[in-house]
């Protein structure tokens, strides 16, 4: 099982380099007040990756308890939580119409920017906890 073990480990250094990624092209969108198309196809895939880390992981936990500290976990369910709250914001879905009814009109590229910066940083996060376990 050693061998999962790396599969994690090389699927989180993806969605870290991922999310830092979309973070930066999200953040320079600010003055148009859009985000990017490549935007939406890239958080695809990092919502895929997310979810397919998050499978290895439960396999991991309950084939060899691999992380050794709790807040492994913690960091890994928050940014779960974090990909539901980017899902919920997208256009057309029902967090997104209730910031646009009770805000106004909001700047979507800096909201999405910080929000991928902080699934960056559950990542990153989790990543060093899991390490020092390792």
């Amino acid at each position: 099982m050693q061998w999962l073990v790396y599969v994690h480990l090389g699927f989180a250094i993806a969605l870290m380099a991922g999310t830092l990624w979309l973070s930066i092209v999200t953040f320079r969108a600010r003055p148009t007040g859009a985000v990017p198309g490549s935007v939406w196809k890239g958080l695809t895939h990092v919502d895929r990756l997310i979810g397919l880390q998050a499978v290895v992981g439960v396999i991991l936990y309950f084939t060899v308890g691999h992380a050794k500290d709790p807040l492994h976990y913690l960091y890994g369910a928050i940014l779960l939580l974090a990909v539901l709250v980017e899902q919920a914001l997208r256009p057309g879905r029902g967090l997104r119409d209730v910031m646009t009814r009770d805000y106004g009109r909001f700047n979507e590229p800096l909201v999405y920017a910080i929000l991928i910066f902080v699934m960056f940083l559950l990542a990153a996060r989790g990543f060093t906890t899991g390490l020092w376990g390792f």
